[in-house]
Parts: structure tokens; C-alpha cells; sequence
């Protein structure tokens, strides 16, 4: 019961965000931008296809970002439909699934730990959930809704995340 209650939560609380006037890679760069850490040199929205062979090697079907380094440049590819359409769709007030726009939000996060130095994917995985509380609450979210979406994102969603991805208990947030 306490697992469907965080999730109904989760999937409601989304729904009054602020509107803003922006491209999506801008407001993608706005949620980077909240995190701590350097920001990569590029951020591209792309589509899944382009994002499976962006860096030279064939990625996973499931993969919906990837940091890419060369020498001391970040570049940052980002699956379209599944990334970065979610949170602009989000920030501009049209609608769109709260639990997409979570999900999204920690992809984002989760690239930019790796733009910083995290190599390790749980410890990426992990390292963006305090960025996107944070974004959260910067566009006006209670501490009951954070709770909800902190429970969301390390229990939740850790059930669908697959191998290395897995948080298993490791992250205290």
C-alpha cells in the first residue's frame, strides 16, 4: 500500500508545473544546470536511432543517454522521445506523464555525473537523484511531494532498472 500511495503521489504532483518559453535543449540545460558539477561543452536532443551508434560503439536498445568524452570536451546525446520531449513538455504546461518527466529528469542528471567524473552507473544513478529534489523544489515543490518522489526514484523505479543501473539499496539520499 505504501509503494501504490508514493506513486500515486509521484504520478500527481507533476501536473501544475510553471510554464516557461524555451527550446528543449535549453531546458534541459537549465535542469544540468541546477546540479552541481561542470556542465559538458554540448547537449543534444537526438533521435533513439542516432543515439544507439552516437559514440562510435552500438549502445543498447534501452539506452536514452550517453556521455560522450574527447580529450577534455563533454558531449551529452539525449534520446528525443523518451528525454527530452518529457521535460519540455513538462516546463512549457502541456501535458505529459509525471512519471516521464522523473525518469527523464534523472537521465539528464544521471549523464552529467558521468560528465563529472562518475564512471561507476549506480553511483551516476545515484548522484542525480539529489539534483533532480532539488530542481524540484526549486519549481515550487512541497517536502511531501520530494519525499514521494525520492521514494519514486531509489525504490520504484529501481525494480525496472536493469544491471549495473541498479541502485540496490547502495544510495542514501
Amino acid at each position: 500500500m505504501k509503494r501504490l500511495t508514493a506513486t500515486a503521489v509521484v504520478l500527481t504532483l507533476l501536473c501544475a508545473g510553471p510554464a516557461v518559453a524555451a527550446s528543449p535543449v535549453g531546458i534541459v540545460r537549465e535542469v544540468m544546470a541546477g546540479a552541481t558539477g561542470k556542465m559538458p561543452q554540448s547537449v543534444r536532443c537526438v533521435t533513439g536511432q542516432e543515439l544507439l551508434i552516437g559514440d562510435g560503439r552500438r549502445l543498447q536498445s534501452e539506452t536514452v543517454g550517453v556521455a560522450i568524452r574527447t580529450g577534455s570536451r563533454h558531449i551529452v546525446l539525449l534520446d528525443w522521445k523518451r528525454v527530452c520531449n518529457p521535460i519540455h513538455r513538462f516546463r512549457t504546461g502541456r501535458r505529459v506523464q509525471p512519471a516521464d518527466v522523473i525518469g527523464a529528469m534523472s537521465t539528464v542528471l544521471h549523464e552529467k555525473a558521468h560528465v563529472n567524473g562518475v564512471r561507476i552507473e549506480w553511483q551516476a544513478t545515484c548522484a542525480a537523484i539529489p539534483g533532480v529534489l532539488r530542481q524540484l523544489r526549486r519549481w515550487g515543490y512541497t517536502a511531501r511531494q520530494l519525499a514521494a518522489v525520492k521514494s519514486y526514484l531509489t525504490v520504484v523505479l529501481d525494480k525496472a532498472r536493469t544491471g549495473d543501473y541498479k541502485l540496490r539499496g547502495r544510495c542514501h539520499v
